[in-house]
């Protein structure tokens, strides 16, 4: 069966991530975590990609981002998944042992929604039991938060609507962040991503299943009854490994 396209819409907000082979940790140390974010800055700046979070996990990472043009989250994925694989291989004598679990993954995110990803993030850091012991630089959490600054992430309108002043936006974030903890619904934002769907709803929903030329939700495979093709610029078609 062929593999069904990737849909990157510029200037929408997307949740991409690349998984691990089964079984495997290949970020399991500090230190490769914080040069796999560095790599993130680096790539996001390079490519003029508007970054606006990220969690790196010891068998995964993600990133909320809002691309600009059809190639360019692409772009970013492979550009990145390359030199972290090679900062891996490095670090444990060049085996050519595959690391990643096939392409990665990606999901539309509708604007109001935007918050569930940032705070989905936070939760599989805190998770993972090693953020609290300072490596605040594996999760943007710490940056929207307050505990530090990462002046390479671009705030979305989102969080700008959390207050008028920094203080007000971190206190405001961090205390919605407890609501959606106990929601229990950072599995739905992972869900999401991990099949292509789109994280959202009503009329944004609509829209951007015009724009795809087909259904964006489980349940309603294939092109909706009536819904245009959209134009071949405005969706990646990629059937590359990342």
């Amino acid at each position: 069966m062929a593999r069904q396209a990737r849909v990157v819409l510029p200037g929408e907000l997307h949740h991409a991530l690349l998984l691990a082979q089964p079984n495997t940790q290949p970020l399991e140390a500090s230190a490769l975590r914080h040069r796999a974010v560095a790599i993130l800055r680096d790539q996001a700046h390079a490519l003029g990609l508007p970054l606006h979070g990220f969690v790196v996990l010891p068998d995964r990472w993600h990133v909320l981002a809002t691309p600009q043009s059809p190639t360019q989250l692409t772009r970013f994925m492979q550009l990145a998944a390359r030199q972290i694989t090679r900062v891996v291989r490095e670090s444990v004598g060049g085996t050519e042992t595959a690391l990643w679990a096939g392409r990665f993954r990606a999901g539309l995110i509708s604007p109001d929604a935007m918050l569930d990803v940032l705070w989905a993030f936070d939760c599989w850091a805190g998770e993972a039991n090693w953020q609290s012991a300072a490596p605040l630089h594996s999760a943007s959490a710490a940056h929207w938060d307050g505990r530090t600054e990462m002046n390479w992430l671009t705030a979305h309108p989102q969080i700008w609507a959390l207050g008028n002043t920094p203080f007000a936006r971190q206190s405001r974030y961090g205390a919605l962040r407890e609501d959606f903890v106990g929601a229990g619904r950072a599995s739905r934002v992972s869900n999401a991503a991990q099949h292509g769907w789109a994280y959202g709803s009503g009329e944004w929903l609509k829209e951007v299943e015009q724009r795809a030329g087909r259904a964006l939700t489980p349940g309603s495979p294939g092109r909706k009854a009536g819904a245009k093709l959209t134009v071949p610029n405005l969706i990646e078609l990629d059937s590359s490994a990342t």
